[in-house]
């Protein structure tokens, strides 16, 4: 099955097939990787909320709910939202507890002001078709938050070889163009700074990044020092958290 970057995540008419394909072409360890980014967003969240069982999270760009079946039991409510209907039936197989999926675009949630607690972006900013859209998601975003409520964007980072070798090679980013957003080419990768500024342009009041991923699963037994290197520029990914 060959698609474009746009074919992966803006079709309605696709089928669940679609679910399947998309993880099967993931980069390898991709289920490592998901798990590490995931506790990193469980951990941040402890630490702002304390207890985060009764909160309502939205994972944005959720695509197959690989990073929601991580969420079970750590949240009130998730809202698993996708532009893709396949990705969103495939996930729904699943069976996943206190999970409502939602069929709508970034920049148009269905929710009411004020009605989240949480909104999760995990790889979904690199596939926005364009600036305009970009700043109505953020736009988006705030209102549905609740006063205090956090944004939490995780991306490729563009400084580690590893991560642009992934986004020029890899099936599922096809199309995405590396260091684009300088030149106002879209779908593109962000340097932290960049989306930093995109962040704080939205009207969040406190933004925070970190850097995450700096070992493979090979060395998965690392994964504790983490934490020690958040403020080095080298991970694989990037997090950045908002407050509003």
């Amino acid at each position: 099955m060959e698609r474009n970057n746009s074919g992966w995540f803006s079709s309605k008419n696709d089928s669940d097939g679609i679910g399947f394909d998309y993880e099967s072409k993931s980069v390898k360890n991709h289920k490592y990787y998901v798990k590490v980014k995931s506790n990193h967003l469980l951990n941040k969240a402890k630490k702002i909320f304390k207890d985060t069982r009764g909160l309502v999270c939205v994972d944005l760009g959720c695509g197959t709910a690989e990073t929601t079946e991580y969420f079970q039991g750590k949240f009130k409510h998730i809202y698993a939202c996708d532009y893709s209907y396949g990705m969103l039936k495939y996930a729904a197989k699943k069976n996943l507890k206190n999970v409502t999926f939602n069929l709508c675009r970034s920049e148009d949630l269905p929710f009411k002001d004020g009605s989240a607690d949480i909104v999760v972006m995990y790889g979904l900013i690199h596939h926005i078709e364009d600036g305009e859209k970009i700043s109505k998601t953020f736009k988006e975003i705030k209102r549905i938050l609740k006063k205090r409520g956090i944004i939490a964007v995780y991306d490729f980072n563009p400084f580690n070889p590893v991560s642009r070798h992934i986004v020029k090679t890899c099936p599922i980013d096809v199309g995405v163009y590396l260091d684009g957003y300088r030149n106002s080419l879209f779908p593109t990768t962000y340097y932290s700074w960049e989306l930093i500024n995109i962040v704080k342009n939205a009207g969040f009041s406190t933004v925070k990044c970190e850097y995450l991923i700096f070992f493979p699963k090979i060395l998965s037994m690392f994964v504790f020092l983490e934490e020690i290197f958040k403020k080095l520029p080298f991970g694989g990914m990037y997090s950045i958290i908002g407050i509003k």
